[in-house]
Parts: C-alpha cells; sequence; structure tokens
C-alpha cells in the first residue's frame, strides 16, 4: 500500500517559529527599553517630600577663557554617572578678586586676579528633601556648603553650593 503525504494546513507552527518570533518580540521590547527608559533615577517619583527647588553653586578662580562654556537652559550633571541635576536658569561670570589683609593700613584689602573669572549659576529642579535644608537630586546631596564635581554641555568642574531656595520659601 502506498502512503499519501497528507496535505499540511495553511499555518503550522514549530519549535522553529515560535524561537523566532520569542526572539522578535524580546527584540522589539529591548529597542523600546533603550530608547523610552530614563533609568530609575532620572524621574523623581512625586510624593509629599518633593519640592521644587532653586540652587545656587559657584567656582571662582577659573581661567578667562571658560566665559561663555555656560548656557540658559544647559543641563548640569553628575560627572560619576551622568545624572541630571538640574537646569541652569541664571548665570553670571564677575573678574576674580583677591582678598589681603595690608598690616601697615591694617585694613582688608582686594584686587582683580588678571584672567581669572568667578562663576555663578543658578539651577532649577525636582528634589527629594532628606532633612532640613538638605535635598536629593538623583543621588546627589544639595545643601549649602556642598561640594561635588558637575558637568555641563561645555564645560565641566567642581563647584560648590552656596545657596537652595524652595519655591514659594527659602531655605538658606
Amino acid at each position: 500500500m502506498k502512503k499519501t503525504a497528507k496535505p499540511k494546513g495553511k499555518y503550522s507552527f514549530n519549535i522553529i517559529d515560535v524561537l523566532l518570533l520569542l526572539v522578535i518580540v524580546l527584540s522589539v521590547a529591548a529597542i523600546v527599553f533603550l530608547f523610552f527608559y530614563e533609568g530609575g533615577d532620572a524621574k523623581i517619583e512625586e510624593s509629599d517630600n518633593t519640592y521644587e527647588i532653586v540652587y545656587t553653586v559657584k567656582q571662582e578662580q577659573l581661567p578667562g577663557i571658560l566665559r561663555g562654556k555656560i548656557n540658559m537652559g544647559d543641563a548640569m550633571f553628575t560627572l560619576q554617572g551622568q545624572k541630571m541635576l538640574g537646569r541652569v536658569i541664571d548665570f553670571s561670570y564677575t573678574n576674580s578678586e583677591v582678598k589681603y589683609f595690608n598690616p601697615t593700613d591694617k585694613v582688608m584689602s582686594s584686587s582683580s586676579v588678571e584672567d581669572k573669572i568667578d562663576l555663578t549659576v543658578k539651577v532649577n529642579t525636582k528634589a527629594t528633601k532628606v532633612a532640613e535644608n538638605i535635598f536629593e537630586v538623583n543621588g546627589q546631596l544639595i545643601s549649602v556648603g556642598q561640594t561635588f564635581e558637575v558637568g555641563f554641555p561645555y564645560y565641566t568642574g567642581t563647584v560648590v553650593c552656596t545657596a537652595v531656595s524652595v519655591m514659594g520659601g527659602v531655605n538658606e
């Protein structure tokens, strides 16, 4: 007797088809994740402990050639981990001055330092309140006197926080 092969249906699946579909679905999920996921630290969850703050950072005695490297709207981020710390809402450059005591006149005096500038930057962001006058932005503590390394699109450096204001109140 001759056996005749049964005709297969139009849509038959085997293990290879299932594995291929699984690879395609996982690839699409990975691409969506990479394009739309901002990281667990990138967004601060809104809560009773979250505030909109403006804080001021300063760096002194910079080379004059760095004037103009900071712009309104620039992102300020941590150097370690590249985590966003906020956006620049104001900045200023002033000529650096050195203060000294004049023993003959017995007074404090100051003089301008040639080719050196002081940079002051105001940054706006949302932050979690950790303690009185201490906030956290993406793992970075923000408080008056705190020193940290930051980056901007065209400049990196070590800054000192000189003021922290809560929108609607002041914590200095």
